[in-house]
C-alpha cells in the first residue's frame, strides 16, 4: 500500500550502502549525542533528507559555506565531493539518505554541478517528500517505479537547488520579500500559493502579504497571475499553443481558472483575443 504523503516516513534500521540491481540504496542515519564524522567522499550521489536534529554539511574545498542540515532542506551531495556532517550541540540528526549510483540508469552523465545543492522550495521538497516515502515503502519490489521515483527526486533538487551557501542573517524582511518577489517573475509557473511563499520568507501570511504589496504595488495573487497572463498571451500569439496547452506551461490548475483569468485581464476569451490584430512584433511580455 502506498505511504500517504501526510505520514511520517517509516523507520529503515541504520545498515551500511549496499544498492539494488538499479543502482539505489535508501537508509536511514541515526547520529548519536557524540556523532563526529571524519572527512569523507562517496563513489555515488547522496541526497540528505534530515528528519529531526540540526547540523551542517561542509566540503573540504573551502570554495563555499557551510550548508544546513535541518528539517525543512534537502540537500544533494554530488559523487566524490569531500564533505564533512557535524551536528548541532545537543541536537544531533537524524536523516535519511538516498544513495544513488553512478551507473544508475537515469542519472545524466556531467550534468549535475560539482558542488552541494541546498532545496528550501516548500512545493519541491513536498513532492521530495512524497516520492522518497514511496521509494522506501516499495522496497526492492517494482525496480522501474523506483527508478523513476529517484529520477524524479534528483530533477527536482537540481531544478530548485541553490548554491550551498545559506542566506546572510542580517537580510531583513523586507530583502526577503523583495527577493522573492524578483524571482517570481521566472519561476511564475510553479504552483506556490500565498502560504508557501510567506512560509519560505519565514513570515506570517499577515506580515508577508503586506510587505509584497509595498515592494510590487500589489498583491501577490494578482502579480503571479499577470505574469502567468503575461506569459500565456506571448504563447498564443507567437507559440501557436493553444488555450489547453498555454494554461497548463504557465501554471494554471484547470482551464476554467484560466479562462476567468484572461477575461478579467482583457476583458475577452483566450481565442477571441487571438482572432484580433495584432500587429508585426507585437510586444507581448515573454
Amino acid at each position: 500500500m502506498q505511504a500517504s504523503p501526510h505520514a511520517p516516513l517509516p523507520s529503515i534500521k541504520p545498515m551500511k550502502a549496499r544498492f539494488d540491481a538499479m543502482g539505489i540504496c535508501l537508509l536511514e542515519s541515526i547520529h548519536s549525542t557524540h556523532f563526529l564524522m571524519e572527512w569523507t567522499s562517496n563513489p555515488f550521489h547522496k541526497v540528505l533528507i534530515p528528519l529531526r536534529g540540526r547540523g551542517r554539511i561542509s566540503l573540504r574545498s573551502g570554495l563555499e559555506n557551510a550548508v544546513p542540515l535541518h528539517p525543512g532542506v534537502a540537500t544533494f551531495v554530488p559523487e566524490n565531493s569531500i564533505h564533512r556532517i557535524s551536528d548541532e550541540r545537543g541536537n544531533p540528526l537524524t536523516l535519511y539518505v538516498l544513495c544513488v549510483s553512478a551507473e544508475f540508469p537515469l542519472t545524466l552523465r556531467n550534468s549535475h554541478p560539482n558542488r552541494i545543492l541546498l532545496c528550501r522550495n516548500p512545493v519541491a521538497l513536498r513532492q521530495i517528500l512524497r516520492d522518497v516515502r514511496e521509494i522506501a515503502a516499495l522496497g526492492r519490489n517494482s525496480p522501474w517505479l523506483r527508478c523513476g521515483l529517484v529520477a524524479a527526486v534528483i530533477g527536482r533538487l537540481l531544478a530548485h537547488g541553490e548554491a550551498a551557501a545559506e542566506p546572510p542573517a542580517s537580510m531583513s524582511p523586507r530583502e526577503r520579500v523583495a527577493q522573492l518577489a524578483n524571482d517570481l517573475e521566472s519561476e511564475y509557473f510553479r504552483a506556490t500559493g500565498i502560504d508557501d511563499a510567506a512560509r519560505s520568507v519565514g513570515l506570517s501570511r499577515r506580515r508577508f502579504t503586506s510587505l509584497f504589496s509595498e515592494i510590487a504595488g500589489t498583491s501577490y495573487a494578482t502579480r503571479l497571475r499577470a505574469l502567468r497572463i503575461a506569459r500565456a498571451k506571448h504563447l498564443l500569439l507567437h507559440g501557436h499553443r493553444s488555450p489547453t496547452t498555454a494554461s497548463f506551461e504557465c501554471g494554471f490548475e484547470d482551464l476554467s481558472t484560466f479562462y476567468r483569468a484572461f477575461k478579467r485581464s482583457e476583458g475577452c476569451s483566450p481565442l477571441q483575443w487571438i482572432a484580433r490584430p495584432h500587429p508585426p512584433g507585437s510586444p507581448v511580455p515573454r
